[in-house]
This record gives C-alpha cells, sequence and structure tokens, in this order.
C-alpha cells in the first residue's frame, strides 16, 4: 500500500488558515508583484554549471501591529544551467564489456579530446510557496527584516549525451578495435534526457527597504533542495552503466523589487 506524504499537503493548510486568519488582524492587507533575479553557490551552481537564476511573484502582507507583519508569496524561479563537458583527463579508460581491460597490446588505454565528449546539462524550474515574518530594524530609516519557510516544487531537466572512444599508443594513437564487430572500432555512446519533479523545504532570511510609497527592494538568502542525476557509463568504471539520483543542497542570493498591486 502507498502512504501519501502529508508535508505538502499540511503545509498548504497552514497557509490557508493563515491568510483566512489575518484577514482580520489589525490593518489592511497590501500585496505586490515581484521580479527577481539571482546567484547560486554550494552544489546548486556545481550541478548546474551556472550561477544565474531569475523568477518573478506574487505576495500579500497582513500587519499584526507596529512594523510587525506575516507575509505570503507564491513565485516561479527557474534556474537555466549551462552544458559542460564532463569527461575526465585521466584515470583508467575501460573497454569490452565482456571481458572489460584498460589496456591493449600492451598499451594503456586513454580518451583524447578531440575524438571524445561527455556532454551535460541540468537545469530546474518550479514554484515556490514562502511564508515569512517581517520587523523593523529600529532607527534605521525604513529598513525591515523577514524570515521564513518555503515549499518548492521544482522540476529538474537533465540532458545527458556522449561518445566515448577508447585510443591506444603514444607515438601514433589509434582507436581500439570492437571485439563484438571485426574491422569496427570501439566506442560507447549514449543520449536520452531525464527529469523529475519533486517537493522540498526551504529555509529563507533577508532584509528590506522602500525606495517609494509603491516600490521596495529586497535582498534574499534562501536554502533550498534539487534532485541530480548522474550517468556513469562503462568506459570509467569497468561496470554496467548506472543513472544515480540525488538531493542536494545549494544557496539562492536573491535581489528583488516588489511593485504594490
Amino acid at each position: 500500500m502507498k502512504v501519501q506524504k502529508p508535508l505538502p499537503r499540511l503545509v498548504l493548510a497552514v497557509a490557508g488558515w493563515s491568510v483566512l486568519t489575518l484577514s482580520a488582524a489589525e490593518g489592511d492587507p497590501t500585496f505586490d508583484f515581484k521580479v527577481k533575479g539571482a546567484l547560486t553557490a554550494g552544489t546548486l551552481s556545481q550541478d548546474q554549471n551556472s550561477h544565474q537564476a531569475f523568477g518573478f511573484g506574487v505576495g500579500g502582507r497582513w500587519p499584526l501591529g507596529g512594523a510587525r507583519a506575516f507575509s505570503v508569496e507564491f513565485g516561479f524561479d527557474h534556474f537555466p544551467g549551462q552544458a559542460r563537458d564532463v569527461m575526465p583527463t585521466g584515470g583508467a579508460v575501460f573497454y569490452n564489456p565482456q571481458s572489460p581491460a584498460t589496456t591493449y597490446q600492451g598499451n594503456p588505454l586513454f580518451l583524447s579530446q578531440t575524438n571524445s565528449i561527455d556532454f551535460r546539462k541540468e537545469q530546474s524550474q518550479g514554484f515556490s510557496l514562502r511564508g515569512t515574518y517581517s520587523d523593523a530594524f529600529p532607527d534605521l530609516g525604513g529598513w525591515y527584516w523577514f524570515a521564513g519557510v518555503s515549499l518548492d516544487l521544482y522540476k529538474v531537466s537533465a540532458e545527458m549525451s556522449g561518445t566515448l572512444i577508447p585510443m591506444y599508443g603514444s607515438a601514433s594513437p589509434a582507436p581500439v578495435l570492437d571485439p563484438n564487430a571485426p574491422g569496427s572500432d570501439y566506442y560507447e555512446g549514449w543520449a536520452f534526457v531525464k527529469e523529475k519533479t519533486k517537493p522540498g523545504v526551504g529555509l529563507l532570511a533577508g532584509v528590506g527597504v522602500p525606495l517609494s510609497d509603491n516600490l521596495k527592494f529586497e535582498f534574499t538568502i534562501r536554502n533550498i533542495s534539487t534532485t541530480h542525476f548522474d550517468y556513469r557509463p562503462f568506459t570509467y568504471t569497468g561496470q554496467s552503466p548506472v543513472l544515480l539520483e540525488s538531493t542536494h543542497r545549494g544557496f539562492v542570493f536573491e535581489f528583488g523589487l516588489a511593485v504594490k498591486i
């Protein structure tokens, strides 16, 4: 029997209950449209080979008395990623899955940068529901701080393709002959796209300052989780190819403008 995970439903229920409860709080709520640009760090930028991200959102703010407030924001985030060649420049090189070997005619095998490639591109995008508590910094001319949690639903897309041609010989390098197809050069190739959508819980904190009656600037630090895929071909390990899946966390440094609507 499959057991449903209650976390997403619980968070949505709490957020809905909070909005209904806060409608009776002190003062009228205000709503903003936000445009954001961001830089990423940690495993997030390493997996996607990029530090760039952008997004937008719509948020509501409910006063709690004084400068204190509770805010809810629903937004969309995109982490574009960049393609790269991850083929190693050293280490053992295997050929012939039926009888794995790292030498040919007594010569060690290697992969040449000119005739082999291991292309990877990983990117993600999706939605985020955030809930934050905020208050003013005393005597700082309108500056305020906020902190909270987010429920993120990101879809990762990993493009993987490659052609690995083992070579031997130093004076005049040549491809290895395929033991299962006489007269042909041996190679290992693949091309596929793996996608997955997975929920995750994030943490966030930041500061903001009003620029006018209808415009605010905010800087937010987020810690989020994303899915990562790693394909390991036979040529690198001497074992059957495998696609590994893991969950990584990384940081997002977000700069945003909020326009009152």
